[in-house]
């Protein structure tokens, strides 16, 4: 939420708030005030006709001692000093009621004595309460027999008296609903006002806001105007020399970042297929009875795999452009293609067992020998083959032709759709990414090749159709760089 409309929000609210509960309080007493008046009004006719009615029964008593014709007097004078807006209960049975309620006389009398609410002008054995009922607000008067020491056993009726006071419920809600459309009316005008007003003031926190979310959104060249020379201004001068100062450190942190990252995932993946093959020759060691020649060959090839990835971690580095001297650790000799081929079997041979892939090397020059860096084609080989693997089937078969200016890796697996064939170079990126993930892959094998390529100047050709296989070419003809068919 924005500052301004956060600053906006408080104070409406805070102003809307404060005038409601003014409001209220003071239609609340006003209600008060009213239903106090009737309540006077009516406590006093009603604690008169009462005790106009008790001299009378009083008197009645003394003469005549017949209680039926005790009641027929009772029913008698009620009828004429009360009227139709009392009931009469005698020892809590009703005698007289032609008001439009039926009281429970018992539930008023307990629910009187519960509230215990004595006004100032009702006598000891008057009291009243609001009661709802029927869908009525009806204010209550009630007048029974005596308690305490002023207790006359000559009275025992009880008298409910009503007055529907509904009509000042009713006005107050509405008075209520207009004064709530008032003030909204009152305030939508004063908001405009003051929101226009704040945020006028706050513009030019704005733009400084702004200008933040686009250097976080990756914008470092964005620019805060200066148009005042007040705190504000400052704080914008400040701004701009601070995002020159974001957008060079980012700069470097992003090359640096960018480098750690591809050389760390670059060893990552260059350390799977050696340790492969040391793990199998060790698991033969282990797990076979071999002869002191074969014992000594499996040895000899896990020693050389060990040193080969001691020299691999120096020329990762090399390649990622993190470990710059003087000594040129990319070593560039004369190496006969046939050892390479045969190498790069025998390293694999564990790893195709597992899928009982059948590997075909084809030689066409068996003398050919070419300038590399031995241990990073191996590398290059290692890393087409592995990848063939996974894309072949169960007992498949992946062939390497060599030829006098190109080696190809061949495979009849699953192939590379044609619109991701421009994109399998990326870094970290994969094909099928959850046969990927399940094969420890992280996408990097193809990226390092064309790396590799590019360093013995040589080129590298893609052929692939969806079902059918995938060729990958190593061209020292084709060294322009990297090619897709």
């Amino acid at each position: 939420m924005k500052l301004v409309t956060k600053i906006f929000l408080q104070v409406f609210t805070g102003f809307f708030f404060l005038s409601q509960m003014i409001f209220f309080y003071t239609l609340s007493e006003a209600q008060k005030e009213s239903l106090n008046d009737i309540r006077r009004y009516e406590a006093s006719d009603f604690g008169s006709r009462a005790h106009k009615l008790d001299v009378l029964l009083q008197g009645q008593k003394r003469l005549n001692e017949d209680e039926a014709l005790y009641q027929i007097g009772l029913k008698t004078y009620f009828r004429d000093i009360f009227g139709e807006n009392a009931a009469l209960y005698l020892n809590g049975k009703e005698l007289y009621n032609i008001t439009k309620y039926e009281f429970d006389s018992n539930e008023i009398g307990n629910q009187i004595k519960s509230v215990g609410y004595w006004g100032d002008f009702l006598q000891e054995d008057e009291k009243s309460l609001y009661y709802h009922l029927n869908g009525r607000r009806l204010l209550i008067l009630y007048y029974g027999p005596s308690e305490g020491e002023n207790k006359n056993s000559a009275r025992e009726y009880e008298i409910i008296w009503y007055k529907d006071v509904t009509e000042i419920y009713e006005r107050t809600n509405r008075m209520a609903v207009r004064g709530i459309f008032f003030t909204i009316a009152a305030m939508a005008a004063v908001g405009g006002v003051l929101y226009l007003s704040l945020r006028r003031t706050m513009r030019p926190l704005q733009e400084l806001k702004s200008a933040a979310a686009d250097i976080a959104g990756g914008a470092y060249d964005s620019r805060v105007p200066v148009r005042r020379k007040d705190e504000i201004g400052e704080l914008a001068i400040s701004f701009n020399q601070m995002s020159d100062q974001v957008r060079m450190h980012v700069a470097a942190l992003s090359r640096t970042n960018e480098t750690q990252r591809q050389l760390l995932a670059s060893l990552a993946h260059e350390l799977k297929t050696p340790m492969t093959a040391i793990i199998g020759f060790s698991d033969t060691l282990m797990t076979l009875r071999l002869s002191e020649e074969r014992k000594r060959q499996a040895l000899t090839y896990i020693g050389s795999e060990c040193r080969r990835l001691s020299r691999l971690s120096v020329k990762m580095l090399e390649l990622t452009g993190l470990y710059e001297t003087e000594e040129e650790h990319i070593s560039m000799e004369m190496a006969a293609v046939g050892e390479l081929l045969e190498q790069v079997r025998i390293l694999t041979a564990h790893r195709l067992q597992e899928k009982q892939i059948k590997l075909v090397i084809t030689n066409a020059c068996p003398d050919l020998k070419r300038e590399m860096d031995r241990d990073l084609m191996i590398s290059f080989l290692l890393n087409l083959v592995d990848n063939a693997a996974k894309a072949s089937a169960f007992g498949g078969k992946i062939e390497i032709f060599s030829e006098e200016s190109s080696i190809t890796v061949k495979d009849y697996g699953k192939g590379i759709p044609a619109e991701e064939l421009e994109h399998v170079t990326e870094a970290f990126y994969m094909v099928d990414k959850s046969r990927a993930r399940s094969e420890g892959s992280i996408g990097l094998g193809l990226a390092l090749c064309r790396q590799i390529a590019r360093l013995h100047g040589a080129g590298m050709r893609i052929e692939s159709e969806a079902g059918v296989g995938t060729s990958v070419v190593l061209s020292w003809k084709e060294a322009a760089g990297l090619q897709v068919i």
